[in-house]
């Protein structure tokens, strides 16, 4: 659910505007309504350094986790200081990194030529005596040069010939080869300037690596700072100057559950407020509030949009659907039983900000459980083979793959129906009962049709219900309007009973990617019993394709066992349902980054 904001008008003098914000961060409750203006050039440089701050944050972060560390960071230096440490040693590494690729390629050009001494060659020189470099195909080199020429084959790199030929100040060179200048210096000396960058990018990284036990918290409380900073700047913006700038305005939005403390505040510090409850036009921030189940999928919502504050939160309404189509999707009573005890597991040595996606996590094993036992697969293995015997009765649970097909249409229906009913509480909510007359003709029409395809159930009745329905939807598709251009619209909103088609089928994919996976799972087992006949090493072919292949089958299995829902969730079931989006974040002042 979405909690309910009040509205707060804020008049302080001038002169007290900077205690008054102090206070209002400390309590840390009031949405800060922005004006809409353009942000000012102090606060983008601060927003700059915040994202560099984290850039360098994620670096030490990073670098913590691989050395797994087993005490907290200790806060030694300024987090400026660190800053310029960090990003002295960055620089430096970047231009290692390019120097390193050009002494890479500078090896690669002088490795056929290996040691060489250019004194020697200048030597040589001043004497008129010079030596050329060629390199051409062996196909196109011609021994007979070494007759007419001195020339000395130095390397070969099929399908390439190096070689030299030592030349005279008369002698003139016609041979159909590629002329090659000098490398800069030998090989060895390159290689040697090579391990240097290497062991500096090395040292680098120690740098950053014990920066990163003492450091990571320096930078991570620098980074609140700043934070902090960019608020009481941004709150400064956004606060009115009336009177001859001696009384200062900031609006603001408070969740009716904290009413109670910022009035308590302005009330001891004898700050004049407004108060009034929100109306949509305000376009207040959205606070979600939901039980421990449906809270545990509200980062899925928040992947497509916050609801508008007039709406109704769809998270719990979703939730139950969402994890029913992951099941279903992965299907495999063997993979949701691996997912449920990987995420319990590693709920024991997280930090609590990962807590709620690995109980999610748990939460989607089970299901995959109940739907792969559902539909007979452990492991690729199908339930319903003698080798499952033993579960006697038990098995009359699963189904066949038609009745699998026909649970997928009929759990659509049901999400699309379920929908609609969510778009008539919206539209009463919000609008009021004549703009929920086409949704519930919809309803009618969507049933109508289950009872003359398939239920059997009313007769023929149902074709009268579908005229009224018609009516309905020609009448009230927009109440608002005039007669004559209602009904044009109205006939053109009939044709939307092809997107309740086209949304039905797509809940096929419900049952497609379950069987998929099953019969993948299905292949990787027979592979790994066939490479049991393999002498000796048999049983360990065996038992590594099987690891190999389910667990290959398991990470694709499981991408589209989320992205797939999600599409169900996003598209047919939030369109259904009505659903605007838009809202934006309840952030209080004062709150942590």
């Amino acid at each position: 659910m979405i909690i309910p904001m009040n509205k707060y008008d804020f008049l302080v003098f001038h002169g007290d505007h900077n205690k008054f914000l102090e206070g209002l961060r400390e309590l840390g409750v009031l949405h800060i309504k922005s004006s809409g203006t353009e942000l000012s050039q102090p606060l983008l440089d601060i927003l700059d350094g915040l994202k560099k701050i984290r850039e360098y944050k994620n670096i030490l972060l990073n670098l913590r986790t691989e050395n797994n560390p087993n005490e907290e960071s200790v806060h030694l230096h300024s987090g400026r200081s660190v800053m310029e440490k960090i990003e002295s040693l960055q620089t430096e590494n970047q231009h290692l990194q390019l120097k390193l690729q050009n002494l890479e390629n500078a090896i690669s050009y002088a490795e056929p030529w290996g040691m060489f001494s250019t004194e020697i060659l200048n030597t040589l020189k001043d004497r008129g005596v010079t030596m050329h470099m060629y390199s051409c195909s062996e196909r196109k080199f011609n021994p007979d040069w070494k007759n007419e020429y001195t020339l000395e084959v130095i390397a070969v790199r099929k399908p390439e010939i190096f070689f030299v030929i030592f030349q005279s100040d008369t002698d003139m060179i016609d041979i159909k080869a590629d002329r090659l200048a000098w490398p800069e210096l030998p090989f060895q000396i390159l290689m040697l300037d090579q391990q240097k960058v290497i062991d500096r990018m090395k040292e680098i990284r120690q740098e950053l690596t014990s920066m990163c036990d003492d450091e990571a918290n320096t930078l991570r409380n620098y980074e609140q700072e700043v934070y902090t900073e960019m608020q009481i700047l941004e709150a400064n913006e956004q606060s009115a100057k009336l009177n001859d700038e001696k009384l200062m305005r900031l609006t603001g939005f408070v969740p009716e559950t904290k009413v109670e403390d910022i009035e308590k505040y302005c009330n001891s510090q004898k700050i004049f407020y407004i108060t009034q409850k929100v109306t949509p036009k305000d376009n207040p921030p959205i606070l979600l509030k939901n039980h421990r189940f449906s809270q545990l999928y509200e980062a899925i919502g928040k992947l497509y949009s916050l609801p508008s504050y007039a709406e109704i939160d769809l998270t719990p309404y979703f939730a139950p659907f969402f994890m029913m189509f992951f099941g279903l999707c992965l299907g495999d009573a063997g993979y949701g039983l691996l997912l449920l005890i990987a995420a319990s597991l590693y709920k024991l040595q997280v930090n609590r900000a990962l807590l709620p996606i690995l109980t999610l996590g748990q939460w989607l094993g089970l299901a995959t459980i109940i739907f792969g036992i559902i539909t007979g697969t452990f492991f690729g293995m199908n339930l319903l083979g003698d080798k499952f015997a033993f579960l006697g009765t038990f098995r009359s649970v699963i189904l066949e793959s038609n009745q699998i097909f026909n649970f997928a249409l009929i759990l659509g229906f049901l999400q699309i129906i379920f929908g609609l009913c969510l778009q008539i509480a919206n539209k009463v909510k919000q609008y009021g009962w004549k703009y929920s007359v086409m949704p519930v003709a919809w309803i009618c029409i969507l049933f109508s049709i289950a009872d003359l395809a398939v239920l059997k159930i009313t007769g023929g009745f149902s074709i009268y219900i579908i005229y009224v329905s018609i009516a309905g939807i020609l009448l009230f598709n927009d109440p608002d309007t005039k007669i004559l251009p209602r009904i044009g619209k109205g006939i053109w909103e009939l044709y939307g009973i092809t997107g309740f088609v086209g949304d039905l089928l797509s809940y096929i994919r419900l049952f497609a990617l379950g069987i998929s996976g099953a019969i993948l799972g299905l292949v990787v087992n027979n592979i790994a019993l066939r490479m049991l006949n393999v002498h000796w090493i048999g049983p360990v072919l065996f038992v590594a394709f099987l690891i190999f292949g389910h667990g290959l089958n398991l990470m694709i299995s499981s991408l589209g066992a989320f992205v797939h829902p999600l599409r169900l969730t996003f598209v047919e079931f939030y369109k259904n349902a009505g659903f605007t989006g838009g809202g934006k974040e309840y952030k209080p002042f004062g709150g942590n980054v």
